[in-house]
């Protein structure tokens, strides 16, 4: 009976504990910037005939020249890759029903690694359309995994940090003391830094299109509730 007692008085005074210390829940944010260290540059061949045999046809020309300059430049094989083929009616813009040809779309992809690299991203852009893809579908700039999961840790050590010290100032103030945290939830996330339009560089000069990625955040929040007396 006695150690029922003690159990039970132990779990009131634990209950009583978390319920009666009061407690404080403060947002702490970390921030780390640094340069992207990977490109992805997205674009199209797109042809269009009266005859779906003819424009599939032009389509591989076009495409094959794309390969071609970019194993020109010195890009591997295994960083392009073929997102999507379709080979469909065009329509009339004001009869939807009147088929006026057809028409192939192969969207393709090159990856640039390196921080060394990214310079380059302008000049496959060039070398792309000039071979023969009339769409560039856009330019996105990442980081690999060593480096982002690396920032990502940085960032919420970072957000721990600004945390606390919210916690520390605002329980301070109050004239009380931190006892310890009650709860914890996390999040995290690339800050949005805007992107540079490409275009195609039609000048007929040697001046490559500028691409700059300029530098990117990764962002780590972190909810903390806290006990204090």
């Amino acid at each position: 009976m006695i150690g029922l007692g003690l159990v039970g008085i132990i779990a009131l005074a634990s209950f009583l504990y978390f319920v009666a210390v009061p407690r404080i829940s403060v947002t702490g944010t970390g921030t780390m910037t640094a340069y992207p260290d990977e490109a992805d540059i997205m674009f199209s061949v797109r042809t269009q005939d009266s005859s779906a045999a003819k424009a599939a046809a032009e389509n591989g020309v076009q495409a094959t020249a794309v390969f071609a300059s970019l194993a020109a430049l010195g890009v591997n094989k295994s960083d392009i890759r073929t997102i999507s083929y379709s080979l469909s009616p065009a329509y009339d813009s004001y009869n939807y029903s009147k088929a006026v040809g057809y028409v192939a779309l192969n969207s393709m992809e090159v990856i640039v690694t390196g921080t060394e690299n990214l310079p380059s991203v302008g000049k496959i852009v060039d070398a792309v359309v000039q071979a023969g893809a009339n769409q560039v579908d856009g330019i996105s700039f990442t980081f690999t995994d060593p480096n982002y999961n690396t920032l990502r840790t940085q960032a919420y050590q970072k957000a721990v940090q600004d945390a606390n010290s919210q916690a520390s100032a605002i329980v301070t103030g109050l004239g009380g003391i931190i006892l310890g945290v009650a709860s914890v939830s996390t999040n995290y996330g690339y800050g949005i830094v805007p992107q540079p339009i490409p275009y195609a560089n039609t000048s007929g000069t040697k001046q490559p299109t500028p691409i700059d990625s300029g530098p990117q955040q990764v962002t780590a929040t972190v909810n903390i509730t806290y006990l204090y007396l």
